[in-house]
């Protein structure tokens, strides 16, 4: 099977076109965000059509080292603690407890 290289960019059609006009409206796109919180605010509140010019091709594999699940049980009062934590640093509750084991183990 032969590879191409290319942008997705290149897929799309015509109508997808960024014009100058769409350019000078826009909000500017931040280069970095703080927290997946952060971006997920920003394309909540915009069209990633309009940014289509500033999607760069990015590549990605995906781990097969992750293959283990481990089920954990909290009490109410626990859960909802790890959450806000996890909220706040913008992170969803799992991240953040793998963050913690990780960090935990590293220790040691």
């Amino acid at each position: 099977m032969s590879e191409e290289t290319g942008s997705m960019l290149d897929l799309l059609p015509d109508e997808f076109a960024i014009g100058e006009e769409t350019k000078r409206t826009r909000d500017p796109m931040p280069d970095e965000f703080a927290s997946r919180a952060e971006v997920a605010e920003f394309w909540d509140t915009h069209d990633i059509t309009d940014y289509l010019d500033e999607l760069k091709p990015v590549e990605f594999k995906f781990s097969d080292e992750l293959a283990h699940d481990v089920v954990i049980r909290f009490d109410s009062d626990t859960f909802k603690r790890v959450c806000q934590t996890a909220n706040r640093q913008g992170l969803t509750p799992i991240a953040l407890i793998h963050r913690w084991v990780v960090e935990r183990l590293n220790e040691q």
